[in-house]
């Protein structure tokens, strides 16, 4: 079984609010710029162990840690996939497994945590990074589709970025 371990770190900025530097695979980032997670194609039975590290703020997993949705970032509580199942939640460590069968499907997660002093679902107490499950099929034109969706998307927020802010 494929190992795909996570570290999520709070920090407080300048302002006083919770920041969240989530790392995978050597290369981390914050602020809604998530390194992806990428589950191979044919790779089957995935297990994801998410370790909450610095415990300094009192922070730990809610008791509803877990929100995933297929193709966009979950507004709701709930997995609305089938692929993710053996959801063991903890405090500080939060696993869970992603089958990867069927089609290639980009899977969004939201973690929440308890966070002293805010309400569930203020900034601050949640992420919400990305799975990219390769499949254990063929791509298909959903798949295709998605991606051009998703290069479109990005080639749009890039020009516009460097639009507004590059000088």
């Amino acid at each position: 079984m494929p190992m795909h371990p996570i570290t999520v770190t709070p920090s407080k900025n300048a302002n006083g609010l919770f920041e969240w530097t989530l790392t995978y695979g050597g290369r981390s980032g914050t602020n809604g710029n998530y390194p992806p997670v990428s589950v191979g194609h044919r790779t089957r039975n995935n297990k994801f162990r998410i370790a909450l590290v610095d415990h300094s703020h009192g922070i730990t997993f809610s008791d509803d840690p877990l929100w995933i949705q297929a193709d966009s970032c979950p507004s709701m509580p709930g997995i609305d996939t089938p692929q993710i199942d053996k959801i063991e939640p903890g405090q500080t460590i939060l696993d869970f497994r992603d089958r990867n069968e069927g089609s290639a499907v980009n899977l969004w997660y939201r973690l929440n945590f308890n966070v002293p002093g805010l309400n569930p679902g203020d900034p601050g107490t949640f992420l919400d990074p990305e799975i990219r499950n390769g499949g254990g099929g063929g791509v298909g034109f959903a798949g295709f589709a998605a991606l051009a969706i998703a290069v479109g998307v990005a080639a749009i927020a890039y020009v516009a970025y460097e639009a507004f802010f590059a000088n």
